[in-house]
């Protein structure tokens, strides 16, 4: 038996609603077989959220909360650092 193969171009396809839809193919000894598919709607693209400044609240309060908390660990740490390096040159002296 020798295997043919049948090509649906896209074109057509997109003419077609979403849905199951029937293919009959018939052939010339008469026989014919049928078959279902499935076409799928296009997937919707979704606009993403303008962030203009209008679109973002004006609180602040993330900024600043987080301004203040790193500004406040560079500090402990230059301190840490500054007492470490006196505390040093005292053992060496």
């Amino acid at each position: 038996m020798q295997s043919r193969h049948i090509t649906i171009n896209k074109s057509y396809l997109d003419t077609l609603g979403a849905g199951t839809h029937k293919l009959t193919v018939t052939f010339t000894d008469g026989g014919s077989i049928t078959i279902d598919y499935e076409v799928k709607a296009p997937a919707q693209t979704v606009a993403a959220p303008a962030t203009t400044a209008a679109a973002v609240p004006a609180s602040g309060e993330g900024f600043a909360i987080t301004t203040a908390i790193g500004a406040t660990m560079v500090i402990i740490s230059c301190g840490v650092v500054v007492t470490m390096l006196i505390h040093k040159r005292k053992e060496d002296a």
